[in-house]
């Protein structure tokens, strides 16, 4: 028999629902410069993914609050022109005036 007693133990970081850990993000936000050790993931179900990609397609931008970025931020900079340099989120075109 399968032992299934870890498949639901970890919460939504929004909504606080259980989630399985194969359908569902994960990131790791900034800590304080006093951590020793890095904070602990944050998990997101997939609605509020869905949720939370759609506030950040609206608004047109990333926050830089994420020292691993969850992986539908890559989904969103796709769809407004933006990528990931030197740690940061930034447009595009804004990379390409610095000659970077």
């Amino acid at each position: 028999m399968k032992n299934n007693k870890w498949k639901y133990d970890f919460r939504c970081y929004m909504c606080g629902r259980f989630v399985d850990l194969k359908d569902c993000d994960s990131a790791v936000p900034y800590g304080h410069y006093y951590d020793i050790d890095e904070p602990e993931k944050q998990y997101f179900c997939k609605s509020c993914v869905e949720d939370l990609k759609d506030e950040a397609i609206s608004d047109g931008y990333l926050l830089d609050c994420f020292y691993r970025p969850p992986g539908y931020y890559y989904e969103v900079a796709k769809i407004i022109g933006w990528e990931r340099v030197d740690g940061r989120w930034q447009e595009k075109k804004a990379v390409s005036q610095h000659g970077r």
